[in-house]
């Protein structure tokens, strides 16, 4: 258990100008409005740097995902490593988008603070995007040292007779289709919903597989429903679910030739030799034939000019893959009491992960190097702020943030390429024959221990909890001099309690029966365990 206690002052003198443009008296500069202090404001009157970009903008520029968000914003850096990974930099620090515990950086959808695979998901029906550059926690709900990301969708309108509503349609190259649509569907003169929902398919950059005859191929499905009740002019209170899933074939590919001579040749030359010595009584008998049983691929289908990195070609025997759920539900409920506007945030997030790849990308093992990660986070969070609207002079926001994530993760892998290697066909590895994943053939490993023991398998099993608690108490204050000075003063104290562990498993197999037999004391459950 750790407690923290952060202190922050900042003394700010901000010079205001005021924009005139003698050649064209019709030009303005436009408002931008933002709730990065938690309350509406013009985005030229915060102390803190902060880049706004309007759901205009991003339609006007076809951004669909945080990756295409550069293109717009400066001293951000958005890196999609793979369809599994992703990460940001900003000033000068990284998000580890392998990480579970508080990140250095934290994206948020509608106020929910998610890991950033869900964050990465692609945007849709976005009123507005926020990226907030320094230190956050004195307004924030989690500590980021070098700032947060706002992502705001559109709300459903209240007292308005108009759906808001529009169909888009895109065709591009690469087999890339997407459908977007949301409307406005208002039930009394209080309550309203929102519809909305993406579908977006692509092949991507159009990489095929030639061992596997799979092409690459893309998918991502999504809705979200928006229920804005407004009772009075004092109260509102919205509600947010959404429901997204990625699904991703991705090959990848390689680039090279196939050296000669070839492994295969300098074999195919020894069998007829080492025949010849078996009969003379010089080799064992069946050395020739266990020679013939030695293999590498070929690369026979290989062009004999080799690969390059444009033919977009991959060999590996299993199809790196990737597919994420989640679901995401957010009450938000703000109370204006006069002098004091009083705000409660209730969320709750579900993810599931998996991501599947061939860690053998050039082909060299008859059955690749199967390696899979499955990821389950559950994150719910409440937080409550209050802040005065009475005095131009002081301002000020206090509040309490609570946030419980319980992350669980497995990473397994099909090691046995060690003995099929030597004989494929005589010997083949859990996966893509048995089993489908390392993790379904881990999974039958820990129901039947002993299912395996007559199996030539060398199996990796890791199992990886983690679970953080944090509560905090923060507050901001604001002391106007003049309209145009201020001092600005926030601090922070929290609690955190973590737990994490690695626990990895060897099942008992025909190459690992000696494990079990030193630890004994976990033959119960036939397999090798270690706690780290």
């Amino acid at each position: 258990m750790k407690r923290l206690l952060s202190l922050l002052t900042v003394v700010t003198f901000v010079a205001i100008p005021n924009y005139s443009y003698a050649q064209d008296a019709e030009l303005v500069l436009e408002e931008v409005v933002v709730t990065a202090t938690k309350k509406e404001e013009n985005v030229q009157d915060i102390a803190q740097t902060v880049n706004a970009v309007s759901g205009s903008t991003l339609d006007d520029y076809q951004i669909r995902d945080l990756s295409e968000l550069a293109q717009v914003v400066s001293g951000v850096e958005f890196t999609k490593i793979d369809p599994r990974r992703a990460t940001i930099i900003m000033r000068g620090q990284k998000l580890d988008p392998d990480g579970g515990n508080d990140q250095p950086i934290q994206g948020y959808i509608d106020e929910v603070p998610l890991r950033a695979q869900d964050v990465f998901s692609q945007m849709y029906d976005t009123e507005r995007v926020e990226i907030l550059k320094g230190s956050q926690g004195t307004l924030q709900g989690v500590v980021s040292t070098a700032g947060a990301i706002q992502i705001y969708t559109r709300s459903a309108q209240v007292g308005s007779g108009e759906k808001n509503g529009y169909v888009k349609t895109m065709w591009a190259d690469n087999m890339t289709s997407m459908v977007e649509a949301a409307s406005d569907l208002h039930l009394t003169d209080t309550l309203s919903i929102r519809v909305a929902g993406l579908r977006n398919t692509s092949d991507g950059n159009e990489i095929r597989n030639i061992r596997t005859q799979v092409n690459e191929n893309h998918s991502f499905d999504s809705g979200r429903i928006s229920l804005s009740w407004q009772p009075s002019d004092e109260l509102s209170v919205r509600f947010k679910y959404q429901n997204s899933e990625t699904d991703s074939i991705y090959p990848q590919p390689v680039a090279g030739s196939n050296g000669t001579p070839s492994y295969e040749q300098v074999v195919n030359g020894y069998v007829s030799q080492i025949a010849l010595f078996e009969s003379l009584g010089f080799a064992p008998a069946g050395s020739a034939a266990q020679l013939a049983y030695l293999n590498r691929p070929t690369y026979n289908d290989i062009p004999a000019g080799g690969l390059k990195a444009t033919d977009g070609v991959a060999l590996h025997f299993q199809n790196p893959r990737q597919n994420n759920s989640a679901e995401i539900h957010n009450l938000m409920i703000d109370y204006d009491m006069g002098s004091h506007a009083l705000a409660l945030r209730f969320s709750n997030s579900q993810n599931d992960a998996m991501g599947l790849i061939d860690r053998d990308y050039a082909g060299a093992y008859v059955y690749g190097y199967p390696q899979e990660v499955r990821t389950n986070t559950g994150i719910e969070t409440v937080e409550m702020r209050i802040s005065n609207q009475d005095s131009d002079k002081l301002e000020y926001t206090i509040g309490f943030f609570s946030r419980d994530s319980q992350t669980f993760t497995t990473a397994d892998l099909d090691r046995s390429f060690s003995i099929t290697e030597v004989a494929p066909a005589m010997f083949t590895p859990a996966v893509g024959f048995d089993y489908k994943t390392p993790n379904q053939a881990c999974r039958a490993a820990r129901a039947a221990p002993g299912s395996m023991a007559a199996k030539s398998w060398v199996l990796t099993c890791m199992e990886i909890p983690l679970d953080n608690k944090t509560e905090a108490y923060f507050a901001n204050f604001k002391y106007n001099l003049t309209d145009k000075t201020f001092v600005q003063f926030g601090f922070r104290e929290q609690e955190l309690v973590g737990y994490r562990a690695q626990n990895l498993y060897l099942p008992l197999t025909a190459l690992l029966a000696s494990c079990s037999r030193r630890r004994s004391n976990y033959s119960k459950n036939s397999c090798c365990r270690s706690k780290l």
